[in-house]
């Protein structure tokens, strides 16, 4: 009976242990991935800044200088997925078929780009 309780001991003292050497490595790393989670939460919304920007600047020059090529509609399509993606849309999605809608050749007399 006494072997029985000193193996339950020893159990529990090792489990005892065990939870505190884990509750001690979590409060090592929670700090250091709390700064890598809020960091890279930034990283995302700063691109998707940039991918309004460049979504926003696009339009504005394609609508301006009046016709877009097929490879650059194509790259606009994939700038908007990506950033439909994260949840985002704005006007995006109207300047993409503005986009679309334009010539993919320039108006005659006009040099190419």
């Amino acid at each position: 009976m006494w072997a029985i309780l000193e193996q339950l001991r020893d159990h529990a003292t090792t489990i005892v242990g065990l939870v505190t050497a884990l509750t001690l490595m979590y409060s090592w790393f929670r700090k250091p991935m709390k700064q890598l989670i809020a960091r890279e939460q930034q990283q995302e919304e700063d691109l998707a800044i940039l991918t309004w920007a460049f979504l926003q600047n696009a339009h504005d020059n394609y609508t301006r200088q009046g016709w877009c090529t097929a490879a650059e509609k194509e790259q606009v399509l994939n700038m908007h997925k990506s950033y439909a993606a994260k949840g985002r849309n704005h006007l995006s999605a109207s300047y993409e078929q503005d986009i679309l809608a334009l010539p993919e050749t320039p108006p005659e007399g006009r040099r190419s780009k």
